[in-house]
């Protein structure tokens, strides 16, 4: 009876503690909603007016709002969430069969139940239920793509399986695809040819678009350059533009589980464009099949600028206000800010006066147009597949990458297949060694000096295969022709890649890490006709400036280099 009655004790504690909590969150909801109505009402005057006049008063506002959704999360929500801002930490769950399968199980359960989602709230996924009993009936397929496990997990992941999250946002983006694309978008995923000539022209210009490097923490990022031109349908198309890109991204398990970094960079605009806060640019990125993980926001600090932080702070939900960034000052300044965040800022698609690069983009709609051209029935977007050969769009942190130029000098996989060349060269070194000593040992008696054999880059080769396979990396080649990444599945494809890369790499001077304290010969055994000569140029120019062969004796076309710079 006393357990019963001390059981009972501390669930009432623990039930007035939870509505404690909920009062507080109401409370700090109805501020933060009185404050979003003010700077909605500036925001109404000043894109009926443009002239108006606009006081730090009408912006302040958004700190408060801010504050309040700071101080509604724990300490630990809050260490997290930073630590996940600055790529040092991800936030999703790690995964089992049984987590995806019991996940994938609840989702269902929770769309069908109409007490939980009402049916005039589900509209196009009954629609998408629908359109499955008819064309079942037909025998044409038995799933429309938005009630796959795919698309499903999509919408887990985002909401780092909150079972209820992830179904509220999911029939909300069903409604989007209905109302922005039509029927078809639950039938089938989105392709560019369901474009428009005049959207396609628009997604060309570069507004929005997908940057080829990923930051620190591995995240794609997404940049969005409000235009000089707004007009609302503009707005839309920017809005399924949007949707189009997050859904390439969310295809690969790895951005779903990391999210992506969302970029907003305001260079020449505002000042005489109110069509931006009008109530109708409300944002969508809450619905899109992929979570963000931060939000920069860019610009000169001006006034009209900071109204626009402060409408963009607004229309934000509060998972997302947490995590919004906002950098004022001159472009070079911002730059240097958001590398604090692990942004690879060299990649910007903009110059430093202000214009929009469109290189980018146009690679992108060639690869995108090649993969749903070719590959209508490929699951993953980010990796287009056959036999031997995978198209890759964006790479990853850990994969080693052949390109000429300095480009990918800094790249991890880059920097970690150099370190397992002199890893196995060291190791190939020091039993050489050893059979030397041997050697001289049992010729002590002998007037001829022993036989020193020499180390081959060939010798090298299936030790550094064997490591680059142990450690899951991936091996890169850049398709310059059509402007993509090839990665060969089949081990013999790259051999000739990983062959003159590693021959490059110990050509140069090594890092004080990779030095030895004696000194070595290496004579490499390499066949120099004219199509070698041009492989080991490309191949040597991704670990630096352009490879060409030191000593080639013309009798015997063979390689020699006699100075490792080993010390």
């Amino acid at each position: 009876m006393m357990m019963d009655a001390a059981s009972t004790k501390n669930n009432s504690e623990d039930e007035d503690e939870d509505n404690d909590n909920d009062e507080t969150e109401d409370s700090f909801q109805k501020i933060n909603t009185m404050y979003v109505n003010k700077i909605e009402k500036v925001a109404s005057k000043y894109m009926n007016n443009p002239n108006t006049i606009i006081t730090s008063n009408d912006t302040n506002d958004v700190e408060k709002i801010l504050a309040n959704e700071f101080s509604n999360c724990t300490i630990k929500d809050r260490t997290e969430i930073q630590e996940e801002i600055h790529g040092v930490h991800c936030m999703a769950p790690d995964e089992t069969p049984e987590l995806l399968t019991e996940s994938l199980k609840q989702l269902s359960m929770e769309l069908d139940n109409d007490d939980r989602i009402p049916v005039f709230e589900k509209h196009a996924y009954i629609l998408s239920r629908q359109l499955e009993q008819e064309h079942g009936k037909q025998k044409q397929y038995t799933c429309c793509y938005v009630n796959s496990n795919e698309f499903h997990l999509m919408y887990l992941r985002c909401e780092l399986f909150d079972v209820r999250k992830a179904a509220k946002r999911l029939v909300q983006a069903l409604d989007f695809l209905l109302e922005y694309f039509g029927q078809y978008a639950l039938e089938r995923k989105i392709k560019l040819s369901d474009f428009t000539k005049k959207e396609l022209n628009r997604m060309k210009k570069g507004y929005m678009q997908l940057l080829p490097s990923r930051d620190r923490g591995g995240r794609r990022i997404s940049i969005t350059f409000p235009g000089n031109n707004h007009d609302i349908a503009a707005l839309d198309t920017q809005k399924k533009i949007g949707f189009y890109l997050t859904l390439v991204c969310a295809t690969d398990i790895e951005n779903q589980r990391k999210g992506i970094v969302s970029v907003i960079w305001i260079e020449q605009i505002l000042s005489k464009n109110p069509v931006g806060f009008h109530v109708k640019n409300r944002l969508k990125i809450h619905l899109f099949p992929v979570r963000f993980v931060s939000i920069h926001f860019c610009s000169r600090d001006i006034l009209a600028r900071r109204l626009a932080k402060a409408v963009l702070v607004a229309r934000l939900n509060a998972d997302l206000r947490v995590r919004f960034i906002y950098h004022f000052g001159e472009s070079v300044e911002n730059r240097y800010e958001m590398k604090g965040y692990g942004m690879p800022t060299e990649s910007l698609p903009i110059t430093w006066t202000g214009t929009i690069k469109t290189e980018n983009v146009k690679r992108f709609i060639n690869l995108r147009s090649n993969v749903e051209e070719n590959y209508p029935n490929n699951k993953e977007s980010n990796t287009t597949t056959n036999n031997r050969l995978s198209i890759i769009e964006c790479p990853y942190l850990n994969d080693i990458l052949f390109k000429k130029g300095n480009h990918t000098l800094q790249q991890s996989g880059n920097i970690q297949f150099q370190s397992i060349v002199w890893s196995i060269y060291k190791q190939h070194l020091q039993q050489n060694m050893m059979n030397q000593d041997k050697k001289i040992s049992k010729n002590l008696q002998s007037p001829l000096p022993p036989v020193i054999s020499a180390i081959t880059t060939k010798m090298l080769v299936p030790d550094i295969l064997n490591k680059i396979k142990q450690d899951n990396l991936r091996v890169l080649v850049w398709e310059k022709e059509h402007g993509w990444w090839n990665c060969f599945n089949e081990e013999s494809d790259y051999r000739k890649h990983v062959h003159f890369g590693a021959l490059h790499i110990l050509r140069k001077e090594p890092s004080s890490n990779n030095r030895l304290d004696s000194a070595s010969l290496i004579t490499t055994s390499i066949t120099s006709d004219s199509d070698d000569e041009d492989r080991m140029t490309s191949c040597g120019q991704c670990f630096g400036k352009s490879f060409v062969p030191y000593d080639v004796d013309a009798n015997n076309d063979t390689l020699y280099e006699s100075d490792l710079y080993l010390k």
